[in-house]
């Protein structure tokens, strides 16, 4: 669909007070990283959003579901020669500022973003 539209429903997720099913966010932030193949990939357009998406489930299943995006981003096939430098560079930006607003919520990811630097194997 429309990534603007995207963009606002994942926007209308994390400004929503309401817990939402683990499962539905982890779809919307492995999205980000792995496609249906098991291929690692990056799609940034809404990366940010995704990430906060995060704060809309407890701590402890955030826990648990960014160690099970870390699992599938581990076994995802490696991005291959032709990979865009620039959108993994702005990637791992967006992961780290995400990671510096909520460092209380979100520094789980921390782990996963270093897991993208040694999958990817730049930086």
């Amino acid at each position: 669909g429309n990534s603007r539209k995207a963009q606002n429903f994942l926007d209308d997720i994390f400004q929503n007070n309401k817990e939402y099913p683990p499962d539905f966010i982890k779809g919307i932030l492995a999205e980000c990283f792995v496609n249906d193949k098991g291929k690692f990939r990056f799609k940034i357009r809404c990366l940010r959003e995704a990430c906060l998406c995060l704060l809309r489930i407890s701590d402890n299943k955030r826990h648990k579901l960014i160690q099970e995006i870390h699992k599938q981003v581990e076994i995802s096939s490696p991005p291959n020669e032709y990979m865009d430098w620039n959108i993994y560079n702005k990637a791992l930006k967006i992961i780290q500022s995400t990671i510096d607003v909520y460092p209380e919520k979100l520094s789980d990811l921390s782990s996963l973003l270093q897991l993208i630097k040694d999958h990817v194997g730049y930086e």
